[in-house]
């Protein structure tokens, strides 16, 4: 009983090094840094906050990362008012 194990979802990370090498390390998934992103990128590229509710695109996160619960565009605004009023960025 005395382990500190984390019940953070983990996975290995892989990412290449300098003359062809890989590297392989350990990747733990963080929802809200996850949210964050997905926030930066719609207000980034001016994407429309309905994009969330679109089936290909829930689909298409869901493929790349399942522990990923889909936000609302209500979420998205409430990021978004978020960062426009106090200035706050990632």
């Amino acid at each position: 009983m005395g382990q500190n194990k984390s019940l953070a979802p983990s996975a290995l990370r892989f990412s290449s090094e300098e003359g062809g090498k890989v590297s392989v390390g350990n990747y733990t998934f963080d929802p809200e840094v996850a949210r964050k992103k997905l926030v930066a990128m719609i207000i980034l590229h001016e994407y429309p906050l309905s994009m969330v509710d679109h089936t290909g695109f829930r689909r298409f996160v869901s493929a790349l990362q399942p522990l990923f619960k889909m936000v609302t565009r209500n979420t998205i605004r409430y990021y978004w008012l978020y960062i426009y009023f106090c200035g706050f960025t990632w």
